[in-house]
């Protein structure tokens, strides 16, 4: 098998860094689009969270105010 020349190697090696440039290119892109869809995920999660301790904070008040009620009538 002849030897490539000097200028076919050259050839070849930028022929293969240029696809590793646009393949780190590609990947950067979908890292970057993870890292949004991560960052909207945990403003989800927040609101939820929010959300979540507001029913835990208005069913203590209803039963705070259920046993006031009780208390105050006598009921039981």
């Amino acid at each position: 098998m002849p030897a490539d020349s000097v200028e076919t190697m050259v050839a070849r090696i930028d022929e293969r860094t240029h696809r590793m440039d646009e393949r780190d290119e590609r990947i950067e892109k979908k890292l970057d689009a993870h890292c949004n869809q991560l960052g909207d995920h945990e403003k989800r999660i927040g609101c939820l969270e929010g959300f979540k301790m507001s029913v835990y904070i208005a069913s203590a008040l209803v039963v705070t105010l259920v046993g006031l009620a009780v208390a105050a009538f006598g009921l039981f």
